[in-house]
């Protein structure tokens, strides 16, 4: 969905608004499409309301970069943040749904990074201040919070991205935060493998690796853990494990 977004946003600033807003109706369809499937009928008019807002917001973006004819950072990382704030407002109302005492917590609000657009680096003094007044009480209170990954927002409040694999990074951000027991990152192969399966079928799992022995191999090309998500996890000693979100098991 990221990808997409990008994808209509520089179609809007190459004057193409036919493409641009194709890619728009297509997503909009996708995740209403999706959100029904997992919230009953008496749910949805809420979910509705929520969603509404983001597409209205959305629609609003492209529309203003089509008219500029012109893609700012600025302006693409409003219109990629999208794809997070979606899947986490939709998966809090399916959690609830499902019995979850679920919370949606705005990763803007939580998450401060600098000016630094399409590539922010969090600020870490008010980002953990932030985490721990917000997600604490929600945790003591036994509820599950449900934060987007990849998003933050200035200290001025304007959207910005972490770049690639930018979830995983906050994963770690946001456990280190909160003194977890261990960050899990879910993905399609279990722990880090002496080489990627998909190429080299034969690949072992290597069972445990130190953060620094992590961080060579990340920066040497290894998909999982992303670099940046070493560093918050190692600081404050919160192990991570890598899991295949297809054998849950």
């Amino acid at each position: 969905t990221t990808r997409r977004l990008l994808e209509a946003a520089a179609a809007a600033a190459e004057g193409k608004r036919d493409v641009a807003r194709a890619i728009f109706d297509d997503l909009e369809s996708y995740h209403r499409r999706e959100a029904q499937a997992v919230v009953p009928p008496p749910g949805r008019p809420a979910l509705d309301a929520a969603l509404d807002p983001y597409f209205n917001e959305l629609r609003a973006r492209l529309d203003e970069i089509a008219s500029a004819r012109a893609l700012t950072p600025r302006n693409a990382d409003a219109v990629a943040s999208y794809g997070e704030l979606l899947a986490s407002t939709i998966l809090s109302f399916a959690l609830s749904h499902s019995g979850i005492d679920a919370a949606w917590v705005d990763c803007r609000r939580v998450l401060v990074t600098d000016d630094d657009f399409t590539r922010a680096r969090p600020l870490y003094g008010p980002t953990d201040a932030r985490l721990r007044e917000t997600l604490l009480p929600l945790l003591r209170a036994g509820r599950v919070p449900v934060v987007g990954g990849y998003v933050g927002a200035t200290l001025q409040g304007v959207t910005t991205t972490l770049g690639k694999e930018g979830s995983d990074f906050s994963a770690a951000i946001v456990g280190a935060a909160l003194g977890a027991e261990e960050v899990q990152i879910w993905t399609d192969v279990e722990g880090m493998r002496t080489a990627d399966p998909q190429l080299y079928p034969g690949a072992r799992r290597i069972r445990t690796l130190s953060f620094a022995e992590a961080l060579e191999l990340s920066c040497s090309g290894a998909k999982k853990p992303h670099y940046g998500t070493l560093g918050p996890a190692s600081r404050a000693g919160v192990p991570i494990r890598i899991l295949d979100s297809r054998q849950p098991e």
